[in-house]
């Protein structure tokens, strides 16, 4: 199994790098970071936005104890439909919680749908909720 770190382009995107960073440190596991953008953006939009993700993550990950062994992808369309398939195998989901104004409620849809536990990380300086599997097992609160 390994961390799935499932990156959208909002304010908790550095926040969930560090909780995957953490969730994979002590699994001793590798993480993989998925980011991913809406359908329709320009090649140069998705460079742009990968880039910029793909330094977020490189800042999350560090070079001190903490630092694990990762991959980095990119992905366009549905982010909580690609979050779930994406972790099929994975020991943990690592998400940014919905903000109240949002139609579209990844977190929730991951915590429901997802085959494997979801950590939910609701503050941007890196605390987290609760999070469920399926199951509704509750994951360590940090």
């Amino acid at each position: 199994g390994h961390v799935v770190a499932g990156l959208l382009d909002n304010p908790l995107a550095a926040a969930v790098a560090r909780a995957a960073v953490q969730e994979a440190a002590q699994r001793h596991t590798r993480i993989t970071f998925l980011h991913v953008v809406p359908d329709g953006l320009s090649s140069a939009d998705h460079a742009a936005a990968a880039t910029a993700m793909f330094r977020t993550v490189l800042q999350a990950n560090g070079t001190g104890v903490h630092a694990v062994a990762s991959t980095f992808e990119t992905v366009s369309g549905d982010a909580a439909e690609a979050l779930v398939e994406s972790c099929q195998d994975a020991d943990i989901l690592v998400v940014g919680a919905d903000a109240v104004d949002v139609t579209n409620h990844v977190a929730d849809y991951c915590t429901e749908h997802s085959a494997c536990p979801v950590r939910v990380v609701t503050d941007p300086h890196g605390s987290t909720g609760s999070a469920t599997s399926p199951a509704r097992q509750t994951v360590r609160k940090a």
